[in-house]
């Protein structure tokens, strides 16, 4: 699931990929919102600074500046979430997928992306495309490797399926991706 050239790069680096049924026109969980502003009631600006002194933070950190980002300017997914929580006085709860991505990714510190399964075409994978690392179906990309998906590959509410995917750097525990997907799949099951 992870082009040889990839993997030369960036050793360790895993995909995690999980399909699970979701309803997503039902209303955004009060739990969720209830969770993120616990959640939220502890983050202070010294816990944002000691975050990248976490084992699954910096090794996201080591990965960025392999990719040639600066984690200093472009935040690692838990860095950058625990800076807008830091900017907005909490976090905003948007919409049921959104909102069970930035729990999993609070509680876990790995990020997790869905997109609509249906509108994906065979397994994904981490390839080099143009010189970019980027997630690929068989016919696709679907997301640069730290950045925001295609819009049109988004779950809507008409979506039956959602894919999950985790891109773990070397040094991220297995069970950490394997909770965040799960958390993710929990919090959207029908």
């Amino acid at each position: 699931m992870v082009d040889p050239e990839v993997e030369a790069d960036l050793p360790g680096i895993v995909l995690w990929e999980l399909t699970t049924p979701v309803d997503l026109r039902r209303g955004r969980d009060p739990f969720v919102r209830d969770r993120l502003r616990e959640l939220a009631s502890r983050v202070t600006g010294g816990v944002a600074i000691e975050a990248r002194h976490d084992e699954i933070v910096h090794a996201y950190r080591v990965a960025f500046r392999h990719t040639g980002l600066d984690p200093d300017v472009d935040r690692t997914p838990y860095e950058a979430a625990l800076l807008e929580r830091l900017r907005h006085g909490g976090f905003r709860s948007q919409d049921v997928v959104t909102d069970a991505l930035l729990l999993a990714l609070l509680d876990t510190k790995v990020a997790v992306t869905a997109w609509d399964a249906a509108l994906l075409h065979g397994p994904l994978r981490v390839v080099l495309i143009d010189g970019a690392i980027v997630l690929a179906d068989e016919e696709q990309a679907v997301a640069p490797l730290w950045g925001a998906s295609a819009e049109a590959l988004l779950p809507t509410t008409s979506t039956a399926e959602v894919r999950l995917a985790a891109v773990t750097p070397g040094g991220v525990p297995a069970v950490a991706a394997w909770e965040a997907l799960d958390r993710v799949a929990d919090l959207l099951a029908p």
